[in-house]
């Protein structure tokens, strides 16, 4: 751990987390009234720790049902807690399905999303006939057989600068639909196959679109040629398989040297 020494109560450090979490119970990562998110027990973990109230930045607004184990978050606050002890002061406070796994103090430029360089998603298929209980609740059961080959040469269409338009959620804010991926890796171990999938950002839900058109994929329902013709459409239209949310984990995001 990282410390820039201030012995000034009044003046306020910014403060990096490493934070992971079980999204199963969770409406996503975002705070919402209401209903339960990572962002709001964060919150209040954080006014117990830091006796005030510290608006907080996370590097990915992960969708309902999504886990983390490399979320990243940011805060600035006048409490001279150390930072040292921090994770174990908001562990205390944090119920066991989000954990605090690392803090530093950076920067006062330091924005956990806005200085990303990278993120980088895994999804867990399980492909057997049977999946065990525990296995479940982390990874999508699908009982027929992949064609992993298939599913590289597939994900290869994808990789690059283009408008993923057809890879978004209609709840995706307008704007800007480029995203560069950098890489798209599929691996077969035991009876798991995982898609690692690396780019600058994402849009919502565009990992899960991915996952689920390379899925259609490897049991032959689509060729990889129709894999790139539904990404230059930019079409929202063309991709109709979602991958289930349980499946899914923001698995780190990368920074500058000087970040971390």
């Amino acid at each position: 751990m990282r410390s820039i020494s201030s012995d000034c109560a009044d003046e306020a450090r910014n403060i990096k987390v490493v934070v992971s979490y079980d999204g199963t119970d969770y409406f996503g990562f975002q705070y919402q009234p209401k209903v339960p998110t990572v962002e709001g027990e964060l919150r209040k973990a954080l006014s117990k720790v830091l006796k005030e109230n510290a608006p907080l930045w996370g590097a990915g607004r992960t969708d309902a049902g999504v886990h983390a184990l490399g979320q990243v978050i940011n805060f600035r606050t006048h409490c001279a807690v150390p930072v040292e002890k921090l994770c174990i002061a908001l562990n205390r406070h944090l119920p066991p399905s989000v954990r605090a796994t690392g803090a530093d103090e950076v920067s006062s430029d330091f924005n956990a999303r806005h200085s990303a360089l990278s993120r980088h998603y895994r999804y867990d298929i399980v492909n057997a006939p049977v999946c065990d209980a525990i296995t479940g609740r982390f990874a999508w059961h699908v009982k027929s057989p992949l064609n992993v080959t298939v599913m590289g040469d597939a994900a290869r269409k994808l990789i690059g600068v283009h408008d993923f338009t057809s890879f978004s959620s209609a709840s995706e804010d307008e704007g800007c639909m480029i995203r560069r991926v950098d890489e798209i890796g599929i691996r077969e171990a035991g009876n798991h196959i995982f898609v690692d999938v690396w780019a600058n950002a994402f849009l919502r839900s565009m990992v899960r679109k991915i996952v689920g058109t390379l899925f259609e994929a490897g049991i032959g329902r689509r060729t990889p040629e129709e894999v790139a013709a539904m990404l230059k459409a930019a079409d929202r239209k063309c991709t109709d398989k979602l991958a289930p949310a349980n499946g899914l984990c923001l698995w780190e995001v990368r920074y500058s040297e000087k970040d971390v």
